[in-house]
């Protein structure tokens, strides 16, 4: 008797319920049969050719990411033949490879940004934020034991720090996970500004539902990534009209997408912060997984090399 696709799906599915994500999202088994046997497990942020590579060569014909494959069905699983030009789809090239490979793919996206030690959650405790809530609440979360689902995650600092104090406390704790200097953007030129309730929503995070929603709850800051000029500028100007009314400002920081969603495939089983001992969620697969095996009496490889890089962009 072998660990089969589904075995995985739902020990991923007691951590992460798929049934939360996003309306949006396509999180799940992106490519595979429920009954295909699995050898290894690979964990990445993102799928490309180079994840697929490294599967290959750690002997895992399953990859965990992140980030699905697949948002929209393509028209074709590979290359059109004719005008491919126009017809090109990076999941229909993706899909071809994976199934040329007899690799399956499954993705834990918008449930992973939403649920305990996922990707916002884990980047609270990191910052050592105390009174952590969710910045957005998921309506579904009453059908679920973990009452901790929702978008983001706001919490605050026992007494007020600086923006300087904050800024090198993520710098301190990016510099731990990444080889490379990470750039970090921020919105005010206030260094000593005493702050001390942050948000945070890891990922794409511009949307004046997340900004709104910050502001609403009293944030001094709010951390996410892919700020565009135009939605950057607009906060600017509300921030100038607040201050003009004895009212004050909300400092955005941003970090780039894919290094502050990695942080929770990063943070190993036994890591300790926030003055404890946190199990991280490569520990928590990894639990989760073994409950699984031990009940067969089977063995299967885990391999994570979330430090391996899957950012597209390179710093100049």
């Amino acid at each position: 008797m072998s660990i089969k696709l589904k075995d995985i799906y739902f020990a991923l599915d007691k951590i992460f319920p798929f049934a939360i994500q996003e309306s949006w999202d396509n999180s799940g088994v992106q490519v595979g049969l429920p009954n295909d046997e699995i050898s290894g497990v690979y964990f990445a942020t993102d799928i490309c050719f180079e994840t697929i590579e490294r599967a290959k060569r750690n002997q895992c014909n399953l990859i965990v990411t992140h980030h699905p494959s697949i948002f929209r069905a393509p028209k074709t699983v590979g290359v059109p033949v004719s005008e491919p030009e126009s017809g090109i789809s990076p999941a229909g090239i993706l899909t071809a490879k994976l199934m040329r490979e007899k690799i399956d793919h499954i993705a834990i996206h918008t449930n992973a940004d939403q649920c305990y030690l996922g990707t916002a959650d884990i980047v609270a405790r990191l910052l050592e934020l105390k009174n952590i809530e969710t910045l957005i609440t998921n309506s579904s979360s009453a059908n679920f034991s973990n009452k901790e689902i929702g978008l983001g995650r706001i919490g605050e600092y026992t007494e007020k720090i600086s923006l300087l104090e904050l800024l090198e406390k993520l710098k301190n704790i990016l510099s731990r996970y990444f080889d490379n200097q990470v750039p970090i953007k921020y919105t005010s030129s206030d260094l000593g500004l005493k702050i001390q309730k942050i948000a945070l929503l890891p990922g794409s995070g511009d949307d004046l539902d997340f900004l709104q929603a910050a502001r609403k709850k009293g944030a001094d800051v709010y951390i996410t990534s892919d700020l565009r000029h135009h939605p950057a500028l607009d906060q600017l100007t509300i921030n100038n009209y607040y201050k003009s009314i004895g009212q004050k400002e909300l400092v955005l920081i941003d970090v780039p997408h894919s290094v502050i969603e990695s942080l929770f495939l990063r943070v190993r089983e036994g890591e300790n912060f926030v003055g404890k001992c946190l199990l991280g969620v490569n520990g928590v697969f990894e639990t989760k997984l073994k409950e699984v095996i031990e009940s067969n009496k089977l063995e299967i490889k885990i391999v994570s090399e979330a430090l391996e890089s899957t950012d597209p962009f390179v710093f100049f």
